[in-house]
């Protein structure tokens, strides 16, 4: 009776000693996930504000684009313009 007692506390220690070792092996686990975790994280922290960057930069070359095509129209405008003008002396 004793040595089965014995038998039974040897084996649930055993077990106990793999159950310590599976919780210290899930917590190593979750650590190293959490720190996978923040520095995705950081990354998408990262990538939005560059993302945010580029699309203030887009903003920027889209204004410049649209006075430079205005600016261009009224050059066009202008020139002719001045060709109505001087085909317009050049018949009188």
């Amino acid at each position: 009776m004793n040595a089965e007692f014995t038998a039974k506390k040897r084996k649930l220690e055993d077990e106990c000693s793999e159950l310590k070792k599976d919780i210290d092996d899930l917590e190593l686990t979750l650590a190293k996930v959490e720190k996978e975790k923040h520095a995705t994280k950081n990354k998408v922290k990262n990538l939005t504000e560059e993302m945010a960057s580029q699309d203030e930069g887009i903003s920027k070359l889209t204004k410049e684009k649209k006075a430079l095509q205005e600016a261009h129209q009224q050059t066009l405008d202008n020139l002719q313009a001045e060709d109505k003008i001087r085909k317009q002396i050049k018949i009188k």
